[in-house]
């Protein structure tokens, strides 16, 4: 039977047993990346509101009843896109996006926007705009923030409007609310 040892630095007793490298047994935390809802145990999902999200379904939707028209299905295909905007000194920004139909999409991300993200907005607005070509921007964020309203207001100060419900530009998620920035046509045909 395995004798019983102190531990010199702590005082507490511990178990050393021949051939696991003479360290105590311990528990120890595992990084676990799965999110565990109802029964199913161990699943990983995707946040609440990721845009990915919302458009994989339905471009697997739109391919089946496109069915007879491939050329169609392919103008309606997404583009994952992650816009890091580096500011002055060590700040950072990172904006996840989907771009689709010449629409570029936006998550917000939850909790408090880091430092410098209107401009870091403001910048992927230029070049959704000058490179990318896009009719439209739409901001997604939940619904159910705690800091909506002030989220609302800011964006509205940079050109956002509300989307309306019922908008084909913004997809049927209740949950959601969508801000959308209308780019004006005559500004990209001046390139």
């Amino acid at each position: 039977m395995p004798a019983l040892h102190i531990c010199p630095a702590s005082g507490t007793p511990y178990r050393l047993v021949q051939g696991l490298g003479r360290v105590p047994d311990a528990p120890h935390a595992v990084n676990v990346s799965f999110v565990t809802e109802g029964n199913g145990v161990g699943v990983s999902t995707e946040p609440p509101v990721s845009a990915k999200s919302l458009f994989i379904k339905e471009n697997s939707r739109q391919a089946q009843l496109d069915n007879n028209r491939s050329v169609e299905v392919e103008t309606r295909a997404t583009a994952n896109l992650s816009f890091t905007v580096y500011l002055s000194g060590q700040h950072k920004v990172t904006w996840e996006t989907i771009l689709k139909n010449r629409n570029l999409y936006v998550e917000v991300p939850n909790g408090i926007l880091p430092e410098g993200s209107k401009e870091s907005l403001i910048t992927l607005l230029e070049y959704a705009e000058e490179k990318l070509c896009c009719e439209h921007v739409i901001l997604c964020f939940c619904k159910s923030r705690n800091d909506r309203a002030s989220l609302i207001r800011t964006f509205m100060f940079m050109g956002f409007a509300v989307a309306c419900p019922g908008d084909p530009i913004v997809p049927m998620v209740p949950e959601v609310m969508y801000m959308v920035y209308r780019i004006d046509p005559d500004d990209l045909d001046d390139d």
